[in-house]
């Protein structure tokens, strides 16, 4: 392949104006910085060792060039975007990385709220925050999907086949490994010794796969919900699958228990006739796929309140609520799916991604599926394989009893809270579950927040 092909572009700094703890329906498409967007090609082989800032608001951007693979420091290269806040509480008492989720707040925003999302700690704490490879700003694999579609295992190949166009290799060089590695670097280049840490989600799994593989290179670390990169991904994916079956059992009985609730009377009954009008197609626009849209969005935010009202709306034949609260497809969906891709499809081998696609498709949920079903799998199985595909990962033996703390909620429908205790467990890290429904806690819950910024203080 000529150069000139290998050769990945990313956008430094387009940034997300969502709510710090915004519920789906008030996320916004991104809006870009004139002052603060660079679009550079990065010659191969020229990974950097340094970091340029440039103010940009309220924070500082810069850029790190970091091989596409760590294996292959001489091959192509991609940008990773940054962004600094200086500590605002007297001289800086370390450094504070921040990485974030697929979902919610972008790595920028992290900087510009740390003490919301970590609390009053990041005051004495230059924070720098992490946008990881092919995720928002870092836009390095731009799919060219609805976010309809995402739901729709029959439209895994077209996903396929959008996501690969002109990406040649790069699409599948976005995995937890070189993420991984990534930050490895991005400490390095900071001259940061032993620096502070917390990740949400993705962000999560990230930095707990460079503590297990660097762990002398951090102090103190919150991991928010992370999935277990010790264990199979067809294992992760199974856990996944029954802890969210067993939140929508949950977000049910809520509407059940609630005399609040319009559908308080045979919730699951009525939900049901509702999903019947949609899959006979008298439902207008809206699709099995918004159904299901809504389902997982009101269950990772806890915005099941106005599911329901928009449920009562569709029973008397007005679909629009519902429609609303699935979202219209636009480009900050768009790109947090492309993220999804991106990550899933890297870790994935084309084995491992049709043994989880079946089986999903034989998993026999309580009422009726929610989620993204067998859809990322499938178009895992259609790309190309991977170039670090991801197996169980083996901590180094430092890692074990280090000073990590690891939070999830009882009822979060994404990640599997059992799969977060046992991962916790079997490194010797504390683990605390939060009586909470909803993905990611650290920043939502106050008393959560208070608990993280008193750890990263030492306290």
């Amino acid at each position: 392949m000529p150069t000139a092909a290998r050769t990945i572009t990313l956008v430094v700094a387009a940034t997300f104006v969502a709510a710090a703890c915004g519920t789906a329906t008030e996320r916004a498409v991104p809006a870009t910085d004139p002052a603060t967007t660079a679009v550079k090609s990065v010659a191969p082989g020229s990974a950097g060792r340094s970091v340029e800032w440039t103010p940009c608001g309220a924070v500082q951007c810069g850029a790190l060039d970091v091989p596409a693979s760590h294996t292959d420091p001489a091959g192509p290269v991609l940008r990773i975007a940054l962004y600094r806040r200086a500590a605002t509480a007297g001289a800086p008492q370390g450094t504070l990385l921040l990485l974030p989720s697929f979902d919610g707040p972008s790595a920028r925003q992290l900087a510009e709220q740390a003490t919301v999302m970590v609390g009053p700690a990041a005051r004495s704490l230059d924070v720098v925050a992490v946008s990881p490879r092919g995720f928002f700003d870092s836009s390095a694999l731009p799919c060219g999907v609805q976010t309809q579609w995402v739901t729709d295992p029959g439209r895994a190949a077209e996903i396929a086949a959008a996501c690969v166009v002109d990406r040649g290799d790069t699409a599948t060089s976005l995995g937890l490994l070189d993420s991984a590695d990534d930050v490895e670097r991005v400490v390095s280049a900071l001259g940061a010794r032993r620096v502070k840490a917390v990740g949400w989600g993705r962000g999560a799994t990230i930095l707990a796969a460079w503590k297990m593989r660097n762990p002398a290179s951090s102090s103190f670390v919150v991991l928010d919900s992370p999935d277990d990169p010790g264990i199979a991904l067809a294992r992760v994916a199974s856990l996944n699958r029954t802890a969210e079956d067993a939140a929508l059992a949950a977000t049910l009985m809520w509407c059940t228990s609630h005399i609040s609730c319009p559908l308080v009377e045979n919730a699951a009954k009525r939900v049901g006739f509702v999903l019947e009008d949609i899959e006979a197609g008298t439902a207008g626009p809206v699709t099995v796929s918004d159904f299901r849209l809504a389902f997982t969005r009101a269950m990772a935010t806890g915005d099941v309140g106005a599911l329901f009202g928009a449920f009562a709306s569709a029973e008397k034949g007005d679909f629009a609520p519902l429609a609303a609260f699935a979202g219209a497809a636009g480009s900050a969906d768009e790109a947090a799916f492309a993220a999804r891709v991106a990550a899933a499809c890297s870790d994935l081998s084309r084995e491992e991604s049709r043994k989880i696609a079946a089986a999903d498709a034989a998993f026999e949920t309580l009422l009726f599926r929610v989620g993204l079903g067998a859809t990322i799998p499938l178009v895992c199985a259609s790309m190309p394989e991977p170039t670090r595909p991801l197996s169980p990962l083996e901590p180094a033996a430092a890692a074990r009893g280090a000073a990590v703390r690891v939070f999830v909620a009882a009822g979060d429908p994404a990640t599997s809270p059992a799969m977060v205790r046992a991962f916790a467990k079997r490194l010797d890290w504390e683990f605390s579950q939060v009586e909470a429904s909803g993905h990611l806690v650290v920043g939502r819950d106050r008393a959560v927040t208070d608990a993280v910024s008193r750890f990263l203080s030492g306290e």
